[in-house]
């Protein structure tokens, strides 16, 4: 297989997961969960999504094992 159908199918696959990603957080709101750290000084915005990180690990961590399971 060369580079050229690698990149379009990684492409197409990139698409697909954004596609998903925006259809689940219209649902599930994550990146503004309580417990989410937000920060603001003038102009400058810090955000830190530390529950939303906590809760796609857990949840990548059960599904991963859900299917991988020997």
């Amino acid at each position: 297989m060369d580079i050229g159908k690698i990149l379009i199918y990684l492409g197409i696959a990139l698409i697909a997961l954004g596609t998903v990603f925006i259809i689940i957080n219209k649902i599930f709101p994550i990146g503004n969960l309580p417990g989410d750290l937000h920060w603001q000084w003038g102009q400058t915005k810090v955000y830190f999504p530390v529950v939303s990180c906590l809760a796609v690990s857990v949840i990548a961590t059960v599904l991963i094992n859900l299917f991988f399971k020997r």
